[in-house]
C-alpha cells in the first residue's frame, strides 16, 4: 500500500469513507480499511491522506471520474533494482502506441538472463528512487495541473 496513514483508531464495519480526525479536531484522512486477525474493530487501520482525497474530489468534480495518468508502460517490481543496489524505476514493458513508446523494456536473453530495459531516474526536476516513488510523483505532477 502506498501513501496511506496507519492508525490504531478503532474502525468498525461501515466506517470506511468516514473521516480520520487528529487530536486537534482536524480531518487528516478518510478511513479506508482495517487489518484485523479477528475480523473485529481491533487491529491496524489505514486511511487515505486528506491531500490525496482532495485531488480525487477535484477530479470527480471536473471529469466525473478520477483520471489517472498513463504513459503506456509497465514497471518492474522495485526488488529487482534494489537487489543490485540501483535506484530508479525499471521499465518492464512498453506499449508501442503510448507516450513512452521510445523507451526500451526489459527482456530475457536466450539463456534466461534478464536484460534490463531503460531505468527511469527522474521526471522533470524530481528524482525517482523506486517504481512506487515514480508512480506517486507522476500522479502528483499530472494532478497538479
Amino acid at each position: 500500500m502506498m501513501n496511506m496513514i496507519q492508525t490504531d483508531a478503532p474502525m468498525n464495519p461501515g466506517n470506511s469513507g468516514g473521516p480520520l480526525i487528529n487530536s486537534s479536531g482536524a480531518v487528516i484522512g478518510m478511513n479506508e480499511m482495517i487489518f484485523s486477525s479477528s475480523g473485529g474493530s481491533e487491529g491496524v487501520g489505514f486511511a487515505i491522506p486528506i491531500d490525496t482525497v482532495k485531488v480525487s474530489v477535484e477530479q470527480l468534480i471536473k471529469h466525473g471520474q478520477v483520471v489517472r495518468p498513463t504513459l503506456g508502460l509497465t514497471l518492474a517490481p522495485d526488488i529487482i533494482l534494489k537487489s543490485i543496489g540501483v535506484e530508479g524505476a525499471l521499465v518492464a514493458q512498453v506499449d508501442g502506441h503510448g507516450p513512452a513508446k521510445a523507451l526500451k523494456g526489459s527482456k530475457y536473453d536466450r539463456r534466461g538472463n534478464l536484460v534490463f530495459g531503460d531505468i527511469i531516474i527522474g521526471v522533470k526536476d524530481m528524482v525517482t528512487y523506486t517504481c512506487c516513488y515514480f508512480n506517486q510523483k507522476l500522479r502528483n505532477l499530472f494532478c497538479s495541473r
